[in-house]
């Protein structure tokens, strides 16, 4: 069975003066252990997508929670919390075995827009 969930969030403002649009600060994620992997740099042209799989942490979760950073950097906690993002209806199973694909989209003005599905197994 595959779950839709969608959300709007906005994210930093577009650059004026760029032709076509673009970023004006990186976009990321916070990783488990406090690292951040960046999904978009800053100056991506936008609009833009990035894909990324989350899992459970703990046995027989339903939820997820996603944190979406501003800013460059290898840490989460040198970068701007933009905002957390909770994921529900995951299918109760093991640690680590949801997959949760998790698409990050920015249209032209610059809003973030989040949608996930998980995986199948098979």
């Amino acid at each position: 069975m595959k779950r839709v969930l969608l959300a709007v969030l906005l994210v930093t403002a577009c650059k004026r003066t760029a032709r076509p649009p673009s970023l004006g600060e990186a976009i990321s994620v916070e990783q488990p252990g406090g690292s951040a992997s960046q999904l978009f740099t800053q100056g991506s042209e936008i609009p833009t997508s990035a894909t990324e799989s989350f899992t459970t942490g703990k046995d027989n979760e339903k939820r997820l929670y996603v944190h979406v950073l501003r800013g460059a950097g290898r840490t989460a906690s040198g970068l701007h919390s933009e905002a957390w993002w909770e994921i529900e209806g995951v299918s109760p199973a093991r640690a680590g075995e949801p997959r949760v694909m998790v698409t990050f989209e920015v249209d032209a003005q610059g809003h973030l827009a989040l949608s996930a599905r998980e995986e199948e197994l098979l």
